[in-house]
């Protein structure tokens, strides 16, 4: 979020220079950042006063209070699915409509006043705006046919140079086509082949043009090293290939879906990086989103052999990312009991039973059809990427059937690492497991129970997991 001039920052508060509220912003979000020196209570109280000084109208500078109503985001005190006037969401709902009234959704002349911020808090709202609908699976707040301003610059810096410069132009591209591809499917719940491949082709255009120094491979395909910024950057674009080429059930990944579970394994990799080197507490709540995503095509991959250890390792990690994460992110927390209860219910789902639902879709009757676009696109990450796409490829069609390895029957045996055994749960009994009661009146209670609200109003998510409706009762 671009959107203070540290020189703002360095005045005199008592003889009126400057921006207190500004200031107190800068501190919430230092505050929320750095969770091993300061406490909730810290966090909150400064909150409190950010608050308070937007409610009172203490602050008359209309840019000065948008950079505060952007910084502000950064406090998530609820889940998502909490109705609440303290959410991000909120306060990006605020921040937009004071942007329209100062008119800063239309092009201008650089010579205006704070021409460079303007356009960079513009952005940044914009930005937020197509992640926070993706995320949430709601309507978009700003209509890009209303807005004429022109796209982010690295100019708009004070240091153009800068890697961060270069990297927010960029990410607020990529949230463009993001936002449009989860439109598509909040809207209809899937999307038709033919904008599929307008959305691949934008995604591949978008990524092949990337500048060298936002790459993670070098020229020659070898990895560079870590760099938490680009493995931050990076995270976004590998999740809107896992959502362009995910499975539409959970039970019938198909060579289809090969680029979506390469790009979640890849996210996972790098998330796990970052978890590495401690620095998974300094994410903001996006990534609780992302984890939940990058989880999906690991999920679909566990009844199959030959994917099975790897995509068991890899939820494992998400699973430790998510928890600490969710320390300092709700959201988070409530995405890590997803993610498990999910992937007890894949466990103990009962294959014969999903069968005859997935025959009807005509969504899963392409599932052997590899779309043309979807290596070209991982080739940006190197040679490693393709060959594991090539392999997974080829593990999926091994695949004897859409119901996975074959399986047509309750397997109710797991072995547990230590080499030990244990009976599965029935899918009843699983979701005792996990602190939730049998519901009576059918499978869409089950649904609804499994995963609460927070994925009710994200249809697209929703279908993702559809055979889970089909649950016996």
């Amino acid at each position: 979020m671009p959107v203070v001039n540290i020189s703002s920052l360095s005045g005199s508060f008592a003889a009126g220079e400057d921006s207190l509220l500004l200031l107190q912003a800068v501190l919430l979000v230092g505050s929320l950042l750095r969770p091993e020196l300061c406490t909730k209570e810290t966090s909150d109280e400064y909150y409190r006063r950010v608050k308070a000084l937007i409610n009172a109208g203490y602050e008359r500078d209309p840019l000065n209070i948008l950079s505060a109503l952007c910084l502000i985001q950064w406090y998530t005190p609820t889940s998502p699915k909490d109705i609440s006037t303290d959410t991000p969401r909120f306060w990006a709902s605020y921040a937009l409509g004071l942007a329209q009234q100062m008119g800063l959704h239309k092009a201008c002349s650089s010579r205006a006043n704070d021409y460079e911020l303007r356009r960079r808090i513009w952005w940044t709202l914009r930005a937020r705006d197509n992640l926070m609908a993706a995320a949430h699976g709601r309507p978009r707040m700003l209509d890009s046919g209303d807005c004429t301003v022109e796209s982010a610059d690295v100019n708009d810096f004070e240091d153009p140079t800068d890697l961060k410069a270069l990297i927010f132009v960029h990410y607020t591209k990529l949230l463009e086509i993001l936002g449009d591809l989860c439109q598509m499917l909040t809207r209809e719940g899937k999307i038709s082949p033919q904008e599929r491949t307008r959305v691949a082709v934008r995604l591949h255009d978008y990524i092949h043009e990337l500048p060298d120094s936002l790459r993670l491979n070098e020229p020659d395909g070898t990895a560079r090293p870590y760099n938490f910024e680009l493995a931050q950057f990076h995270i976004p674009i590998l999740i809107t290939i896992t959502i362009l080429y995910r499975p539409r059930s959970i039970f019938s990944p198909g060579v289809a879906n090969a680029a979506s579970i390469v790009a979640a394994n890849l996210s996972f990799r790098i998330l796990q990086a970052i978890h590495f080197r401690e620095h998974t507490k300094y994410l903001s709540s996006a990534f609780a989103w992302y984890g939940l995503a990058t989880s999906i095509p690991h999920l679909s991959c566990i009844r199959i052999a030959k994917l099975k250890a790897e995509a068991s390792a890899a939820l494992d990690s998400i699973e430790t990312v998510l928890s600490t994460l969710g320390k300092v992110r709700p959201s988070a927390a409530n995405n890590l009991h997803n993610v498990r209860a999910i992937r007890r219910a894949v466990n103990a789902q009962n294959r014969s039973d999903i069968a005859s639902h997935l025959g009807s879709d005509a969504d899963h009757e392409n599932h052997d059809v590899q779309d043309s676009h979807a290596l070209t696109i991982l080739q940006a990450y190197g040679p490693e990427i393709v060959d594991h796409y090539v392999s997974v490829v080829k593990a999926l069609e091994e695949t004897s059937s859409p119901t996975l390895s074959g399986e047509h029957h309750q397997t109710n045996v797991r072995e547990e690492p230590d080499g030990d055994t244990i009976q599965l749960a029935s899918p009843q009994e699983s979701l005792i497991d996990v602190g939730i009661s049998t519901p009576s009146n059918g499978a869409q209670d089950a649904f609804t129970s499994l995963f609460g609200e927070d994925l009710q109003g994200n249809l697209w998510m929703r279908d993702w997991m559809v055979d889970l409706q089909y649950m016996p009762e």
